[in-house]
């Protein structure tokens, strides 16, 4: 939306946790990887997501850095859409 959102991710892992999962619920929830760039030990990713507890889709982008052999997400901007 129009507010702006920073912070950890400790808030949005508390929400999920009031609600009964998605598949529980029935949502359409869908999820796609529309774009990987990677470039030595660093990448970025596009990840569209629809149907998010029903009604909600977000176009998120992530960044991620490739620490002891394992890729990890060092941080997300999101858009809902």
């Amino acid at each position: 939306g129009d507010e702006l959102m920073v912070g950890t991710p400790e808030p949005f892992f508390s929400d999920l946790g009031g609600h009964p999962s998605m598949a529980e619920s029935g949502a359409p929830y869908k999820a796609a990887i529309e774009d990987v760039h990677v470039a030595g030990r660093i990448a970025s990713a596009r990840v569209e997501e629809s149907g998010f507890f029903e009604a909600t889709s977000f176009v998120n982008y992530f960044h991620l850095l490739k620490v002891e052999g394992e890729w990890k997400i060092v941080s997300k901007a999101f858009q809902t859409v």
